[in-house]
């Protein structure tokens, strides 16, 4: 599993646990429906901000939708590097640093 799928996964269990559809999420995150299926599939390329109004919107902290899998043995760290470092590039402000920084934080609290 890579890291996006993962994240997908996440926002999708989350959200059916809430028992939420994915338009009433868009809405209430104010981001389209195909924002959020598109992020439940894996696929496409998302924003801190859209993150952060998505896990607003479940009213659960960001290392919720970030959670990583119990077990990592499918897991390819080199990719989630890669993927984490792409969106790097993009950061304009402390808060986007904190945001990865969050997300990196809970990466490794489940490898340790």
């Amino acid at each position: 599993m890579d890291f996006l799928s993962n994240l997908g996964q996440n926002i999708k269990k989350l959200r059916e646990d809430k028992n939420i559809t994915q338009s009433q999420l868009a809405e209430m995150a104010d981001v389209s429906v195909s924002t959020i299926a598109r992020l439940e599939l894996g696929d496409g390329f998302f924003t801190f901000k859209t993150i952060q109004k998505i896990s607003n919107a479940l009213n659960v902290n960001i290392e919720n939708v970030f959670e990583f899998p119990c077990s990592l043995n499918n897991f390819n760290h080199n990719k989630f590097i890669q993927e984490i470092s792409k969106y790097t590039k993009n950061f304009k402000s402390q808060k986007d640093y904190n945001f990865i920084l969050d997300v990196v934080k809970s990466y490794f609290k489940t490898i340790n």
